[in-house]
């Protein structure tokens, strides 16, 4: 019975009792307030006719009185949920955090929440099955497994929106807009000794090989053909020098359109998102194009490589590629990423399905982001 009355919102429990004093019958209204340590059931009202339902309902979650929230992570997840020593060694064996080991967005978030609502936490490094959360063969498996099982409350990883995910799991108000992010080796200047003909295009190279007229308006075309090769001589040194003097290099593919009708191939590490599965199905022909030439792999050294020698675009979430190609032991300095997005999405938690108190951190989360606290942590 408990257990139901802490799976409720909105609870009111009526009690009819006989008033001594006037011999009438008065109706009492009292609530479960599950995280209190003392009297968790308690006096909240009087009933009558004239009683609102904010007063029949009272929010019975004021405060988590020191709870401590057991949350389903991967402290993988720059810059939302890392390491503060940055030894990803450590993320080899499964156990409990402690204080002061993760750091990142979501730590941020979780600590205001925590002082301001009274509550603690606890993460883990990863789940033991070295997944992000994804149903399979009907039933959830990482981060989200653990939370749909009730081990434990919610999660605060790289979640966005989906109709199987809310379907099975009650989402938080949106914190966050992100995407996936592709990036690409910059292909290599051309070569300096054919900056010759970088200067005009073929337009104007072919009206240099005109030739005098045979009539006897001869000279006045020769004057002004002098005129002209003087202009364009000109013109053709300044642009010589300047192509000389800064590189040139082949176009960039710019657009995912651009990338898909490439020779080059994807990829990208397997940790169990929903893109590779998303991108087969995808009703867009360039996305389905990019997960017949998707290749995935289960650790970066063996993605980076394949970015680095020019043969595959690296895929992977948008804010975590930047700073991990930034901490990476290989020489990215030639990269460079789309500025379109796949499946850009707004990012929320997840908490087991009919979790009544997480009106109280959505709440939260919403002042966070609109006092601009979230865009500022997640800069830094």
């Amino acid at each position: 019975m408990e257990e139901a009355f802490s799976r409720v919102e909105h609870l009111a429990l009526l009690s009819v009792q006989d008033q001594a004093s006037n011999s009438s019958l008065s109706t009492f209204i009292y609530s479960f307030f599950p995280f209190s340590h003392q009297a968790p059931i308690r006096l909240t009202g009087v009933w009558s006719t004239s009683t609102s339902l904010q007063h029949l309902f009272v929010d019975r979650f004021p405060s988590f009185e020191g709870y401590q929230f057991q949350i389903a992570s991967w402290v993988d997840d720059y810059p939302y949920l890392y390491l503060t020593s940055g030894e990803t060694d450590d993320l080899r064996q499964v156990r409990e955090l402690q204080t002061g080991e993760a750091s990142g967005l979501q730590v941020e978030v979780l600590d205001t929440l925590g002082y301001t609502l009274n509550f603690t936490y606890t993460m883990m490094t990863r789940p033991e099955d070295w997944l992000w959360g994804e149903l399979q063969d009907g039933a959830w498996t990482g981060m989200l497994g653990k939370v749909h099982s009730g081990e434990k409350n919610f999660t605060v990883n790289f979640f966005g929106y989906n109709l199987e995910r809310t379907r099975a799991f009650d989402a938080s108000s949106p914190y966050w807009m992100e995407g996936y992010g592709l990036t690409i080796l910059a292909p290599p200047p051309l070569p300096k000794w054919r900056a010759a003909y970088y200067p005009f295009n073929v337009f104007v190279w072919g009206m240099l090989c005109g030739r005098l007229p045979a009539g006897g308006d001869w000279v006045d075309a020769a004057a002004t053909w002098c005129l002209a090769a003087f202009i364009l001589t000109t013109a053709y040194t300044a642009n010589l020098f300047a192509f000389l003097s800064v590189p040139a290099f082949p176009p960039r593919i710019r657009t995912v359109e651009e990338l898909a009708e490439s020779s080059l191939r994807v990829t990208m590490c397997d940790y169990g998102e929903f893109v590779p599965e998303a991108l087969n199905v995808s009703g867009n022909q360039y996305y389905r194009a990019l997960g017949t030439k998707l290749d995935l792999h289960e650790e970066y050294n063996n993605t980076l490589p394949l970015l680095i020698n020019g043969s595959h675009a690296f895929l992977e979430s948008y804010s975590y590629s930047r700073i991990l190609l930034k901490l990476s032991d290989y020489d990215v300095s030639a990269t460079y990423m789309l500025k379109e997005q796949l499946y850009p999405a707004h990012l929320c938690w997840y908490y087991k399905k009919h979790s009544p108190w997480k009106h109280r951190l959505d709440r939260g989360l919403v002042r966070l982001v609109e006092a601009g606290l979230v865009g500022h942590w997640i800069q830094v």
